[in-house]
């Protein structure tokens, strides 16, 4: 019997052990996950209030400026916008619908442009059944207006926007402005975040200055996502 038990306890032991790391590794699985979803969570909550309130401003000038058929034009598009961002971005959506956002997003921001600011904006779309999660790509343009655009200079945004071959292809530049800083700001901070979040080892994404200029360019494998 002493040689039994001798034999038993450290396998039991071990065993024990074994359960135990195992149910460990299983809470701070499940840990894990509800914390990325409580940042994801937060992370919409911190850039949806701030292009709505830039939308808002857009169309409250538009309005003292224009006459009232336009004006009702913006708001539905506005309308639109706001309807497409409150519902639930931890989904994924056609990328059919995600273009028309973004294309409506950028139409609504040409309502404001100065003479001298020089928009271009391209996209391109060449996939069927293509999904991606949404307003995932708005913080990169919304930054490209907000911190591009100059009151007292001429100033140039460019935006390519494209998918082939279930590769999305995102390229923007625009001048730098004194305010602009060294700071890629919280909504790029949390995109990132997001993207490593929804596509592990699936996206390239650099951002950098050179020549006075803001560059970020963003790939996403969306095949099997």
């Amino acid at each position: 019997m002493m040689q039994q038990f001798i034999i038993v306890y450290p396998a039991t032991f071990v065993y024990a052990l074994l359960i135990s790391r195992i149910r460990q590794r299983t809470i701070r699985a499940e840990m894990e996950k509800a914390l990325a979803e409580a940042r994801v969570k937060a992370m919409q909550a911190q850039i949806h209030p701030h292009f709505l309130f830039n939308t808002l401003n857009s169309i409250y000038s538009t309005s003292l400026q224009e006459d009232a058929r336009k004006t009702s034009h913006l708001i539905e598009m506005f309308s639109d916008l706001l309807r497409y961002s409150i519902d639930d971005n931890d989904k994924k959506r056609d990328i059919i619908q995600e273009f028309d956002f973004i294309t409506n997003y950028v139409n609504l921001h040409r309502t404001r442009l100065l003479a001298d600011h020089i928009l271009e904006y391209d996209v391109s779309l060449d996939a069927n059944n293509c999904k991606i999660y949404a307003m995932l790509l708005l913080p990169f343009i919304e930054n490209a207006f907000k911190y591009g655009l100059a009151t007292n200079k001429p100033s140039k945004v460019r935006i390519d926007l494209r998918v082939k071959s279930m590769q999305l292809l995102l390229h923007i530049e625009n001048d730098i402005q004194a305010a602009t800083g060294k700071g890629s700001g919280i909504g790029l901070k949390n995109t990132r975040a997001r993207l490593n979040l929804f596509y592990p080892g699936k996206f390239a994404l650099k951002n950098e200055w050179h020549n006075n200029k803001y560059i970020v360019s963003l790939e996403i494998d969306l095949v099997n996502d």
